[in-house]
């Protein structure tokens, strides 16, 4: 069977199309990772922020507020064993 050149475009049309495609998603999970990491390294700075100016207490009722997801606020658990060790600091055993 011959393959005309309109059909050998045609399936050269539809590889080319397919490699766009690849690329475009390629370029989007990238343009994804980048934005995570910049989301982290903002709530890193913001939460060393609260943390050297003490209001962590602050921080979790913003959050609390902010955060809709049972799942994300579940996370504020952390915060609330920093806020009450910070409020009860735990002994490190008996002194002498």
């Amino acid at each position: 069977m011959v393959v005309s050149k309109i059909e050998k475009l045609e399936q050269q049309k539809k590889q080319l199309e397919a490699r766009i495609q690849a690329a475009k998603s390629r370029e989007k999970q990238n343009k994804r990772k980048l934005e995570t990491r910049l989301k982290i390294l903002v709530g890193s700075h913001y939460l060393n922020q609260h943390r050297k100016e003490g209001s962590i207490q602050q921080l979790h009722n913003d959050l609390d507020i902010y955060l809709q997801k049972d799942t994300d606020k579940q996370v504020l658990s952390l915060l609330r064993e920093e806020i009450a060790q910070t409020v009860n600091p735990q002994k490190d055993g008996p002194r002498q």
